[in-house]
């Protein structure tokens, strides 16, 4: 327990009980399970207010990205819908979410608040130390399984291709299939996902994170690579490309334009002020990104 708040662990019937014995004036659902499905029970009982985390759009993602079975993918389309509809407020990463969103659902613009997610101080004290690449290969920070199609891994690889240039490549994720790959100009980098403070370290001399996603509600990994001082190079399907300024503190692209991509990484690699200028620009987000302006943003919503 710290500061009068604590963590509990309930069964679901004793959840229930739970509820009308301390009938909270507030629930907050930070991210999609079904058994969420119990507040919104609750609620028909009592006056409370239920605010909703929309991490991903779940009805996309099973018609899209993922086999679940008709019986699983009914239980979540049914959940889903009841969250959306009667929660009183959404909150979404950015406005890329609201737009994947609108898609699927009729959403009421009163009941919505974006709130991206924040990134730690420590991003942002390593980035004092970051010096800049000025002559060696250009150092690029990818992250996500590569069994997830969506981060568009493949298109990353095709388009590093085109520029002919060396570059090396670091795959953050589980890349096992891929260790024996060898491709003419990336040499290629693998690494298990890390801690937060090791993911800092890690991310002090690279020089771009690239998110090449064609679905990605906002990228928390972008936020801290960004806070790092590395340039951010994403889609415009990225949900953070909201907060970039294309050509001041990092760039965007379409998914699949591979002409657009390699001609932003041809300009960092030829012109290393270039890639310094963006590198301090980008590092600059942290201040809006900063946990301590998130937690004000959340605060806001129990008042």
């Amino acid at each position: 327990e710290i500061n009068g708040s604590a963590v509990h662990k309930f069964g679901l019937i004793r959840l229930f009980f739970i509820l009308f014995k301390y009938k909270p004036s507030v629930i907050h659902i930070i991210t999609y399970e079904r058994f969420a499905l119990i507040f919104y029970i609750y609620g028909i009982f009592r006056n409370v207010k239920i605010i909703y985390n929309v991490h991903g759009i779940i009805l996309y993602e099973n018609t899209f990205l993922r086999d679940t079975g008709k019986l699983y993918f009914y239980k979540d389309k049914f959940c889903e819908n009841i969250f959306i509809r009667y929660s009183g407020k959404l909150i979404f990463l950015s406005e890329r979410s609201v737009s994947n969103a609108e898609k699927f659902y009729k959403l009421d613009n009163d009941r919505i608040s974006i709130i991206p997610n924040g990134a730690d101080s420590i991003f942002s004290e390593l980035s004092q130390q970051k010096t800049i690449n000025r002559s060696g290969p250009l150092k690029i920070v990818f992250a996500g399984d590569h069994s997830r199609k969506e981060k568009g891994l493949e298109f990353l690889k095709d388009a590093l291709k085109e520029t002919e240039f060396e570059v090396e490549l670091y795959l953050l994720g589980n890349f096992t299939d891929m260790e024996t790959e060898r491709i003419k100009n990336i040499n290629l980098y693998f690494s298990e996902k890390m801690e937060t403070e090791k993911f800092a370290l890690f991310l002090r001399d690279k020089d771009i994170f690239v998110s090449s996603s064609y679905y990605e509600q906002f990228s928390i990994t972008t936020a801290e690579a960004m806070s790092s001082g590395l340039v951010p190079v994403v889609t415009i399907e990225t949900g953070i490309s909201s907060l970039i300024k294309d050509g001041y503190n990092g760039f965007i692209f379409s998914y699949g334009d591979i002409d657009c991509f390699t001609g932003i990484i041809r300009s960092l690699n030829s012109d290393r002020d270039l890639l310094q200028k963006i590198s301090l620009k980008s590092a600059g987000i942290y201040f809006d990104l900063s946990w301590t302006k998130i937690y004000v943003k959340y605060k806001q919503e129990y008042e």
